[in-house]
């Protein structure tokens, strides 16, 4: 067989890749032969494969498909389909894993693979074991068969029973050109009430904006077309729509952790005293507001793999991350589905029966810079993170489940290498400006003082 595929494709809770380069049919052969095997072992009887709507996908997905039922698994066929559906097809046929073809928002230059059994996601350690195997394992002398299976009617089926509508609101929705376009601007519309769908058509070169929705700068159409129209709130996609960007009625852009803040009102009110998963990344309003509401929070690692495997083990109820994977398990199945996501929030505010900005007026206010990814060389980014830990330790109260969270008197800085690509991530908070300022000059000059001229460079350009 032919030589290892390489580590650095096997990312934290996903693979990833440039395609033709990193990825090619050989390697999604190779990979469904790992995973099916792998998936066997688990006494699954075969695996839902799909993927998104990439150049590269359809040859990709064929060839995974293959090395799983050369395994003896058969494979239940949904096409292309955003990433969420491939979770619900998982829950919808019985004991079946899940693979997706995806690299989400990534340009379409990569592609990728989300893979998922018990949890819903592979763990870190469970996915590097399929590394070796991608080696060692053989076709099966029996192979699978190939099934296709409407996914899509059953889980317009049940978005329709769990979220209800029409709700009474007006709404606009941006697909970016990627999957979201597949079920919007109807889902939306049934709702909500009345949708204006944008950037429908399926064109993963992104000619529009690049589909990042936790990115104000992304969403500026959208903001646009919210004012233009009169709607209540607007919602952007990701590429694969498993998160969800948002603004409201005046075009501002909305801060994921400042509405799971709302959503955790509204949970905490009927479930008083449950543990609440706060990601590193998050506002400290958040974590202060669930202790006032009865909860208990605590700070946990980045990611939607472990994410999805912590709401399970844990039996939690809801938690997010400030990218906009939103992971509902109180009336949902505790996976990233950026569409349910949105209709939680169009019943939040129908409830209220108040705009999203008076909502979001009664919350706290801080000073906060937005989650700022530069770029860290993958053989640099984890070293320098350990660095600046130990440095802040010496002096500060730090919090280290997923990088380095450094608490200071009035606020926090967070410095996190990313688990997908050779960026590092920072983000910081203070009550106010002029603390945020003083905080922000201290990590450029400690950054500095470490030899990461990158860090300096992002903590000064967030200065006021």
């Amino acid at each position: 067989m032919s030589t290892t595929l390489p580590a650095h494709i096997f990312r934290a809770y996903d693979i990833r890749g440039l395609v033709d380069q990193e990825l090619t049919t050989d390697t999604y052969y190779r990979l469904g032969l790992a995973f099916g095997h792998t998936c066997r072992l688990q006494g699954l009887r075969g695996v839902a494969v799909g993927g998104d709507n990439r150049p590269s996908t359809p040859a990709f997905a064929q060839a995974l498909s293959e090395g799983i039922q050369a395994t003896g698994l058969d494979t239940f066929e949904i096409g292309i389909q955003p990433t969420p559906l491939g979770y619900f097809a998982r829950e919808m046929v019985d004991r079946v894993g899940m693979a997706m073809v995806t690299a989400s928002h990534n340009p379409k230059e990569f592609n990728g693979l989300k893979l998922g059994y018990r949890h819903a996601a592979l763990s870190e350690d469970e996915l590097q074991a399929l590394r070796p195997l991608t080696q060692s394992v053989q076709p099966n002398a029996v192979k699978g068969h190939r099934r296709e299976i409407d996914v899509r009617t059953a889980y317009l089926e049940d978005y329709d029973i769990r979220v209800g509508g029409p709700l009474g609101l007006k709404v606009v929705a941006d697909c970016g050109n990627g999957t979201a376009g597949l079920y919007e601007p109807a889902l939306s519309q049934q709702a909500a009430g009345a949708c204006q769908g944008l950037f429908l058509e399926s064109d993963a070169s992104y000619p529009n904006h690049h589909p990042d929705p936790s990115v104000a700068a992304n969403l500026v159409a959208l903001a646009a077309a919210v004012v233009s129209s009169g709607a209540d709130l607007g919602v952007g996609y990701d590429g694969d729509a498993d998160r969800l960007g948002v603004v409201d009625h005046r075009g501002a852009f909305v801060m994921a952790d400042r509405l799971m803040a709302l959503w955790w009102q509204e949970i905490l009110q009927d479930h008083p005293g449950v543990e609440v998963p706060v990601e590193v990344k998050c506002s400290k309003i958040l974590y202060d507001l669930a202790t006032k509401w009865g909860g208990r929070p605590f700070f946990c690692r980045s990611g939607h793999a472990p994410m999805k495997i912590m709401l399970r083990q844990r039996h939690l109820l809801f938690a997010g991350e400030l990218s906009g994977h939103l992971f509902f398990a109180d009336d949902y199945y505790g996976f990233d589905d950026a569409f349910y996501a949105a209709g939680r929030l169009y019943r939040l505010v129908a409830a209220a029966g108040r705009p999203l900005a008076d909502l979001l007026a009664q919350l706290p206010e801080t000073a906060s810079t937005e989650e700022i990814r530069f770029a860290t060389a993958d053989a640099d980014k984890f070293r320098l993170v350990e660095a600046l830990s130990r440095h802040y330790a010496a002096k500060l109260p730090v919090v280290t489940v997923d990088g380095v969270r450094v608490q200071f008197a009035d606020g926090w800085c967070l410095v996190r290498a990313s688990n997908t690509q050779p960026v590092a991530v920072f983000r910081a908070e203070a009550d106010d400006q002029e603390g945020l300022d003083r905080i922000l000059e201290d990590v450029a000059m400690t950054a500095r003082q470490l030899g990461w001229q990158g860090l300096a460079d992002a903590a000064e350009a967030a200065r006021s």
